[in-house]
């Protein structure tokens, strides 16, 4: 790169890419007298408007502080077409790593009015786009070279301008989260004084690389539309129309357009998201479509502390994750996340969004499964792809940071009781409603302190209590027997319920088994005397095959051993251990150390319950838990009355409740 020393004599440096000076850069419209490179080096030409504005330039980066500057007339060899296509091809680059631009508008006045700022032709050009958007730090100058303000003082005023969002303008938001036709949008109203640098002057901001050709003409544009189509998976790049003057009855063209200007209308449109599994689009010369594939079911199975690497699924979670691989077929893929006790719900909801990404295609199915902190997780999840949607599966790692920064405005506005609308979407994201989602017993399991009402663990606690997503059918099994104060039930919101049962009465149920936490979440499958845990995973399977997964499962029912035990019996001593205790409510956060001693669950009046429950308090009269209120709230001595709410004489089905439910019973 060839830069300018900004302290008189003012001459030319060759330095290599590893070995740049920090340095200034200048954006301005073009005269008719700019100072060549041929002429720098010969000192020719210096008595003109042109070898003036390089002076005033570089005494303004001198006065900053800068060594060394570079001006695009005179710092490009252009009789050069090798050194002209490398620099043209690493303009944004260079723009980008400037330490300051300096953006001179020769026809703005010292103390111009906003609509003179706004007339200025340097907002008119084509090349001006990519040295606008590429520095991080813009200072506008007048025609006396005198400030006028930042890009970031000036950011409303210049998105107003030019149309282009202020988070771009300021660097919030990457470019890869704006369509391609919003993007070419930006440039619809921009000139140039050469046909093809309509295109050349857009190579970066499409971070495309192509020779150049003068006297190509319009057929620049063209070429970059097919580099486009071979680095991006956009379809918004065919949605174009014909310029104004154009009749159109007269009007015919191909699939690509013939200049920026036909986008013009085309800022609002946003991509259909594909991923790495899609058939993406290319250009050929066959007029054949291939055919599209059957869609998938994608199982994304978030346990909580599991064990990688067994030879025999050591939890219900797990084992669903290996029932619905074993159809090895590519129509279902499942994804089993192990989870650990010092793993967040962030990092596991995320791990979860990455596999989306990369597997999901539009109109795939997905089934979402957790147990324990898992179940927040598989919650978290599908709140996170229907308030923002799924992204494309590339380059998803330098986009997690802003898709997480969209869940948590979006999560923000669903608590305050805002409705989530299209603006937290992220740009191209495929807005995606959970086909499925199975829960064993979620309980409050945060491990981070909260002490904020706007830390991100605050909202994904709250949002968590508060918000279920919004999947179409959703199933929750509950312990009965749990009695530790650190794993209180983290039940689906009343009001929820009640909206859910007004609109499709099979959309959520919500059902108690028999077992402690640890039975629920099935982790004493392996162990006969404590093999409570096949009764919810016999439930789940048998409703998420009932809603379209398959698993080569057979839901039989047999007379379990060990039913006068449950694993509760294998912990007691945990109930005493000194717990933590978080509470998140009405915007208040409290924190204690507090000995708990065992906190019973209390079932509430008109919960569902699983037939094996009733069989267990008829078959052993010891056999009371501590949670059985009356509809007032007090202790019974008896097993009470139960009503069939369905599956009669099922053994997996069969569910009965005190209380025979309406939706006008949730309050």
């Amino acid at each position: 790169m060839r830069l300018i020393s900004t302290n008189p004599p003012l001459q030319l440096h060759e330095f290599s890419a590893n070995a740049l000076p920090k340095y200034a850069i200048l954006s301005h419209r073009w005269g008719r007298d700019e100072v060549s490179f041929q002429e720098m080096l010969t000192g020719r030409n210096t008595n003109t408007a042109g070898y003036d504005k390089i002076q005033k330039f570089c005494a303004r980066a001198a006065k900053d502080g800068w060594e060394y500057a570079w001006i695009d007339t005179c710092c490009i060899n252009k009789e050069s077409s090798a050194e002209l296509s490398e620099a043209i091809n690493s303009m944004f680059a260079w723009y980008s790593s400037a330490e300051v631009c300096y953006a001179y508008l020769h026809d703005v006045d010292p103390s111009p009015s906003r609509e003179s700022f706004s007339h200025s032709e340097w907002f008119k050009r084509g090349w001006t786009l990519q040295e606008l958007i590429a520095p991080t730090d813009v200072r506008f100058l007048s025609s006396n070279w005198s400030d006028l303000g930042s890009k970031s003082d000036l950011s409303s005023l210049l998105s107003e301008i030019t149309e282009i969002e202020e988070d771009v303008l300021l660097k919030k938001s990457p470019l890869e989260d704006f369509s391609i036709a919003k993007r070419m949008c930006w440039a619809s109203r921009r000139d140039t004084t050469r046909v093809e640098d309509r295109a050349y002057s857009l190579m970066g901001i499409f971070d495309i690389n192509m020779p150049l050709l003068y006297g190509e003409g319009p057929k620049a544009f063209i070429r970059l539309q097919e580099e486009i189509i071979k680095h991006y998976d956009d379809q918004t790049l065919f949605v174009w129309d014909s310029d104004g003057d154009t009749n159109p009855e007269d009007y015919t063209s191909g699939l690509l357009a013939e200049s920026p200007s036909n986008f013009k209308n085309s800022g609002d449109v946003v991509p259909v998201s594909f991923s790495q599994d899609a058939t993406p689009f290319s250009i050929t010369v066959l007029h054949k479509i291939p055919r599209p594939g059957h869609h998938k079911r994608l199982v994304l199975c978030f346990d909580s502390v599991g064990v990688l690497g067994n030879t025999i699924p050591t939890s219900n979670v797990e084992m669903i994750h290996e029932l619905a691989g074993l159809t090895r077929s590519p129509q279902q893929i499942s994804w089993y996340h192990a989870g650990a006790y010092d793993t967040t719900l962030k990092a596991s909801v995320l791990d979860g969004y990455k596999f989306l990404m990369k597997h999901y295609i539009l109109e795939d199915k997905i089934y979402l499964f957790g147990f324990s902190k898992g179940a927040s997780a598989a919650n978290l999840l599908g709140l996170l792809v229907f308030y923002v949607g799924i992204l494309p599966g590339r380059n998803h790692d330098g986009l997690l940071t802003r898709v997480w920064a969209h869940f948590m405005k979006a999560l923000n506005a669903a608590i305050q009781g805002e409705t989530v609308t299209q603006e937290f979407r992220i740009p191209a994201g495929q807005q995606v409603a959970a086909e499925f989602m199975g829960l064993f017993d979620r309980v409050d399991t945060e491990l981070l302190t909260l002490t904020t009402r706007s830390s991100e663990s605050y909202l994904m606690a709250k949002a968590d209590i508060s918000l279920t997503c919004p999947a179409q059918r959703i199933r929750h099994a509950v312990s009965i027997d749990e009695r530790r104060a650190a794993f209180r039930p983290r039940l689906i919101p009343p009001e929820t319920m009640r909206l859910a049962i007004g609109l499709d009465k099979d959309k959520i149920e919500e059902v108690w088994f028999a077992g402690s936490h640890n039975d629920i979440g099935g982790q004493y499958l392996n162990d006969r005397e404590l093999s409570l845990g096949a009764l919810p995973l016999n439930w789940m399977t048998y409703q998420a095959a009932l809603n379209g997964l398959t698993l080569p499962f057979q839901h039989t029912f047999s007379r379990l051993q060990g039913w006068s035990r449950t694993s509760v019996n294998k912990h007691w001593l945990l109930e005493y251990l000194p717990h933590h205790s978080m509470g998140v409510d009405a915007g208040c956060v409290t924190s204690q150390w507090i000995i708990p001693r065992g906190r019973p669950r209390i079932i509430p009046y008109d919960a569902t319950v699983h037939g094996s429950f009733i069989e267990k308090l008829s078959n052993e009269p010891k056999y009371l838990p501590l949670g059985i209120r009356s509809k007032d709230g007090d202790r019974v001595d008896g097993i009470g009355t139960w009503y069939l709410l369905h599956g009669d004489g099922d053994p997996i089905e069969a569910c009965f409740t005190r209380q025979l439910r309406s939706a006008n019973q949730f309050n």
